[in-house]
């Protein structure tokens, strides 16, 4: 529904302003051989003129500083004269930028509303972006940083390179366990949901904090139901509809042999009276409360929800002696995979897109280029990762080391990430008081799926089918459902939803996207 809505506001605004485009039905985007090649673009751009002007659009939070070091920086490193432009957020961010659009205003670099693919593919077909295929040998920088020519597949259509590629990232969601309470209790921190499950009763019913009161719980998370993925990964499952491929062949998560098995084990653990009964409808802020009051004692969460400076702080500040560890996610008896929480491998197109017009012009189009890999080079990635050198950060043998401005100017430099950053050594440098967390989570073996490859047939309504496979995933694990039928259920999606149809879609389009090879 989400991605009709925002398809029906994107031709409103364009059929108000009379046009597509303006434009929008009329514009194209340049054949290969009407864009110069970038040697043409070389030989005609005149070194000497005016700093070339290259505006950047994007739907962010944040506030840009008044005096923009990261814009005076590149604008020095490139020969340009940047603008950096924040149009809003969310749906705000989408309303804005087709309005401009559909006054032929296209900007030279800007970030795709991220509704759903839908979006993406409208901006080609409306010819709102550049081909970037005839220029992909100029920017193998940047195609190399987001994984290689394997790894272009999202940021295509029909074969043409639309989405300036990223490179991807990972889940950060973590097992963490109150060691300080496992030593009171006399307890060994677990490694299967079996012996999670017995730790999690000790937690719940044996007052590990001493307080005499029956104020404790085992295991909490947040995210809705997806919370029980903690327990339905490590039988290959999962609550929702993930599109996975086994043995070379692409399927459900639904349909793996574990799943029932693993619906039986999640609730045990309800019907045990170990898990948080907010668990449903529980948000990062309520989880996060729950663990400063004491009140839980295993749980998942994002390793900044719990180790960042600020919010150990709040731990420590009401249970001093609180000791939580990052703990490898627990498995299913009689299998060693540690494998915890979704991570889709194929959301990796990239956010940004290149401006149709920019074709156009040889000299922006070169400063364009220039600009994409200078960002993914070692200098650039420094600079939009951690700011100026000597001001924000030394290098000490090689390694960046903040100083204490790093903390005070810099917490706008992520905006500026257009094909993101290398995650892992980001990460540990802007946060050294977790530096250990973060790696342990970032080696964390992830339930990978292909659901954002799949793109919906018109009429086709997911949301629907996902809702209803919700529901009844809660009704499974707190008995509202005997898991019995669950087989029934799966033959319920088919024919009232056309899941096997979608299965079917799933099938095809991964075979031709070439992740079946």
């Amino acid at each position: 529904m989400k991605r009709t809505k925002m398809y029906a506001l994107f031709l409103a605004v364009c059929m108000g302003a009379g046009t597509i485009l303006g434009g929008c039905g009329t514009q194209t985007v340049p054949e290969a051989s009407e864009q110069n090649t970038v040697e043409e673009i070389k030989e005609e751009a005149n070194t000497e003129e005016e700093p070339i002007a290259i505006e950047i659009v994007t739907g962010q939070t944040v506030t840009l500083p008044e005096e923009n070091f990261i814009n005076e920086a590149l604008n020095e490193a490139l020969g340009i004269e940047l603008t950096f432009n924040i149009l809003g957020a969310g749906s705000d961010y989408a309303t804005a930028l087709n309005t401009r659009i559909a006054g032929g205003d296209i900007p030279d670099i800007f970030y795709i509303p991220r509704d759903s693919s839908e979006t993406f593919y409208q901006y080609i077909k409306n010819g709102m972006l550049l081909d970037l295929s005839p220029y992909m040998d100029q920017l193998q920088p940047v195609i190399e940083w987001g994984g290689g020519e394997e790894s272009l597949a999202p940021n295509m259509y029909e074969g043409k390179l639309y989405a300036i590629p990223k490179k991807s990232r990972t889940s950060y969601n973590t097992w963490v366990i109150r060691k300080d309470w496992l030593e009171k209790l006399g307890m060994e921190t677990p490694s299967t949901l079996e012996e999670g499950l017995e730790v999690a009763k000790a937690i719940t019913f044996n007052d590990p904090d001493g307080n005499g009161k029956d104020d404790t719980y085992g295991f909490s998370f947040y995210n809705g139901v997806d919370a029980f993925n903690a327990i339905l990964n490590p039988y290959d499952g999962s609550v929702s509809n993930n599109i996975i491929i086994r043995d070379g062949k692409v399927t459900s998560s639904l349909l793996q042999e574990g799943m029932k098995e693993g619906l039986e084990m999640c609730k045990q653990w309800v019907d045990a009276g170990v898990v948080d009964p907010d668990i449903i409808a529980n948000t990062l802020e309520s989880e996060q409360d729950k663990i400063y009051q004491g009140q839980i004692g295993m749980c998942c969460i994002d390793w900044a929800g719990l180790y960042k400076k600020a919010n150990m702080d709040k731990v420590k500040s009401v249970s001093p002696d609180a000791e939580w560890e990052c703990i490898t996610p627990l498995t299913k008896e009689g299998n060693d995979s540690a494998v915890y929480d979704i991570l889709d491998v194929t959301n990796v197109r990239g956010d940004y897109a290149v401006g149709a017009n920019v074709g156009k012009d040889p000299e922006k189009l070169q400063k364009v280029i220039e600009l994409l890999n200078y960002i993914v080079s070692e200098e650039g990635n420094r600079l939009l990762s951690y700011g100026i050198e000597g001001r924000h950060y030394n290098l000490e043998d090689g390694k960046v080391v903040p100083t204490e401005l790093m903390s005070e100017e810099c917490d706008f430099l992520w905006a500026y990430q257009i094909c993101f950053r290398d995650d892992l050594t980001y990460l540990q440098v802007k946060f050294p008081e977790a530096e250990e967390q973060v790696k342990f989570v970032y080696d964390i073996e992830r339930y990978e799926v292909y659901d954002a490859a799949v793109e919906l047939p018109e009429g086709f309504y997911l949301a629907d089918m996902d809702k209803y496979i919700e529901e009844n995933m809660i009704k499974f694990i707190y008995g509202q459902r005997p898991i019995s039928e669950y087989d029934q259920f799966i033959e319920e999606l088919n024919t009232q939803f056309r899941f096997d149809e979608y299965l079917e879609i799933a099938a095809q389009q991964l075979e031709e996207k070439g992740y079946l090879n």
